[in-house]
């Protein structure tokens, strides 16, 4: 027999006390409002390890990924989350009349889908859109070469290095990455512009940057 003025939970009976409580519920019985999406997809790309999020490519870690999926999760607002990957599970924490925190699992259907970014598309395909030129003696350009080489790297990439007789050529990803990295140095190359095709109805250029050292 229960004690006059105990608060027990109206679906399962059990007391507070022995149990967190949400209003006239026990946690487990509390009919938490919470909206799991069922067609979530990560895009990861197998060469670079770049993932799409919210329509970008980028370099994301763990904590990334699991706060993009966290915010795609609707309903009553959870103190914080955590996403087990290996399981496919959401785990909430909400806060209940004890002022404590409970914890909520659901199972979280998304996708983890393999695939190429198009920056990689294009460089297995041999795409440029630049040739940075390197003239003159070899022992003045080096250590700028390398340099210039590091840069790229963080903002495009690098399709091909070409040593010619009369220097080196570096075929780059982008042009404006390129025109801004060696702006950024204080270089001043000698520009050419080639036209190299369409893309959708406009016409696409490849940029020669000729240095002389």
């Amino acid at each position: 027999m229960f004690m006059q003025g105990e608060e027990l939970c109206i679906k399962c009976g059990a007391k507070r006390g022995t149990k967190q409580f949400k209003g006239l519920f026990c946690a487990d019985c509390y009919n938490w409002n919470i909206r799991i999406p069922r067609n979530v997809q990560i895009e990861i790309c197998k060469r670079c390890g770049r993932a799409r999020i919210r329509g970008e490519w980028k370099k994301a870690i763990e904590r990334e990924i699991q706060d993009y999926l966290l915010s795609k999760i609707k309903g009553e607002k959870f103190e914080r989350g955590a996403i087990d990957f290996k399981n496919k599970k959401a785990i909430l924490y909400f806060m209940v009349d004890s002022n404590e925190m409970v914890r909520v699992e659901r199972d979280y259907p998304f996708t983890i889908l393999e695939t190429t970014c198009p920056e990689c598309s294009r460089k297995a395909g041999g795409y440029f859109e630049a040739i940075i030129q390197f003239r003159g003696n070899p022992q003045k350009y080096a250590g700028k070469k390398e340099k210039i080489e590091r840069m790229l790297r963080k903002k495009t990439f690098i399709t091909k290095e070409e040593k010619l007789k009369e220097g080196i050529d570096l075929y780059v990803g982008s042009s404006k990455e390129a025109a801004e990295v060696l702006k950024e140095l204080g270089l001043k190359p000698v520009l050419s512009r080639k036209l190299s095709g369409l893309k959708e109805g406009k016409r696409v250029y490849r940029t020669t940057f000729m240095m002389r050292f």
